[in-house]
């Protein structure tokens, strides 16, 4: 992937410490990275719960067009209510190159044909029998966060730690 993109520089930053629950500053972070030409990969398992996430933020500035995010991914379960849910991974379209003749890993399960010239990623990087009524209540877990909100999420964690 980096190779096709000429790219020498792959970052994978955690958005939060799994053990203080410090947050960094994803914006500053990516801007950096991207300025040299890197990728950078969030992994926001501890962070998802409890922020907003944005893959493109918009911002003023010097750092505007650099602040985006190459890819994120969490985990569902760390959710209220997000038992039993997948793993999410989020990723620019530019990352995954239609023309490569096999993927890094071989799904599994039932599938009705198998054929490389699949050109939609999805399809063709489908790992099999899907986790359909997870992947129900992950997207209901993420309606939820949504409804509440993370500035709800955040007021009442500072009314529980004081």
């Amino acid at each position: 992937m980096a190779q096709e993109q000429d790219c020498d520089l792959i970052v994978c930053l955690a958005a939060a410490s799994n053990v203080t629950g410090i947050l960094l500053d994803v914006n500053v972070f990516s801007a950096l990275v991207h300025r040299h030409g890197g990728l950078i990969f969030w992994d926001y398992a501890t962070a998802a719960p409890y922020v907003d996430i944005d893959m493109n933020p918009v911002i003023t500035g010097p750092d505007r067009d650099y602040v985006y995010k190459d890819a994120i991914y969490f985990s569902m379960h760390k959710f209220v209510g997000g038992v039993q849910t997948p793993g999410v991974l989020v990723a620019k379209r530019v990352l995954f190159k239609a023309g490569e003749t096999h993927p890094d890993g071989c799904g599994g399960g039932s599938v009705c044909f198998v054929r490389r010239e699949a050109q939609d990623v999805e399809e063709r990087e489908e790992g099999g029998t899907p986790a359909i009524v997870e992947s129900i209540r992950a997207g209901l877990v993420m309606q939820l966060k949504q409804a509440v909100t993370s500035e709800a999420i955040t007021a009442r964690e500072e009314v529980m730690v004081k």
